[in-house]
C-alpha cells in the first residue's frame, strides 16, 4: 500500500480491505514510522468510513505525538473512541 504526505493512499487501502478483510489496522496519525506522513483531517474521515463499513478496529499509536510542531488530527477524536483503540507508549522513544 502505498503512502502520501497526508496517510495512506485510501484508495490503495479500500482495495486492500476488500480483498484481505483485516479485523484490525495500526497506525500512527503523526509522523508515522517509516514514511514520516501526517494523517490530514479528509484521510481520518475516509479511514474512519472505511473502518465502519468494513468493520475492522484501528489502534492509533501516539508514539512520535511528542515531536509535533503542529499536532495532527486523530482518529481516536473523530471517532469517539468507537472503532479507535489510543495507545502511546513514551518509552520506546527513547
Amino acid at each position: 500500500m502505498g503512502h502520501t504526505l497526508y496517510g495512506p493512499d485510501v484508495d490503495a487501502f479500500a482495495a486492500i480491505l476488500k480483498e484481505h478483510k483485516p479485523r484490525i489496522y495500526i497506525t500512527n496519525a503523526a509522523i508515522h514510522n517509516l514514511t514520516g506522513a501526517t494523517l490530514s483531517s479528509a484521510t481520518v474521515y475516509r479511514i474512519l468510513k472505511l473502518a465502519q463499513a468494513a468493520g475492522f478496529y484501528i489502534i492509533e499509536d501516539k508514539i512520535f505525538a511528542d515531536f509535533e510542531t503542529t499536532p495532527a488530527p486523530r482518529l481516536a477524536a473523530s471517532d469517539d473512541l468507537s472503532r479507535v483503540f489510543y495507545i502511546g507508549n513514551f518509552s520506546k522513544i527513547l
